[in-house]
């Protein structure tokens, strides 16, 4: 006789078996890390050292405590840092690789390159003009040269013929 080990109708493996957390309390939800490094706004800084400040990375254990008890702090520390520390590394990362902007500075910035811009603009067709005016008036030097060359040939030749009818008149 065969044993029909066949789940009923409309259950799936998914349906009998679920899994539970080891732990008595249920797991902590980390908000999603983003995946591309974003710039930190002062709100975030603002957290970012409340969050050290409460985990008490900014203190200094008193000085009136043996080595041993400095140590085994030291471990007790380590043990509750443990679980934040890829994230209290994660911020301290975001907060040296990233440059903070303020919009404030950004707004400036922005309306400095456009002033900035348009005042080379300027400059430039200042200086197209210029080298129009330049050319217009080395053409016009040109000319008047021409013409007084022209002159004169015409003044020396008149004067030649004036010499030769001269000479002829006298022959």
């Amino acid at each position: 006789m065969a044993i029909n080990y066949a789940t009923p109708d409309g259950l799936q493996l998914a349906d009998l078996i679920h899994t539970t957390s080891p732990s008595p309390t249920p797991p902590q939800i980390e908000p999603p890390r983003s995946v591309s490094p974003e710039h930190l706004t002062e709100a975030d800084v603002a957290h970012i050292r409340h969050r050290a400040a409460e985990l008490g990375l900014k203190s200094r254990e008193s000085g009136n405590i043996t080595e041993t008890e400095r140590e085994l702090l030291a471990m007790v520390k380590w043990a509750h840092l443990r679980g934040t520390l890829s994230s209290i590394l994660n911020q301290v990362r975001r907060l040296t690789e990233s440059a903070l902007l303020d919009p404030s500075q950004l707004v400036h910035q922005a309306e400095m390159i456009s002033g900035l811009s348009s005042q080379r603009d300027f400059l430039v067709r200042q200086a197209e003009e210029e080298r129009e005016r330049w050319a217009s008036q080395r053409d016009g030097w040109e000319r008047m040269a021409e013409a007084l060359i022209a002159q004169r040939h015409k003044t020396t030749n008149l004067g030649s013929k004036d010499s030769v009818r001269v000479l002829d008149a006298f022959n």
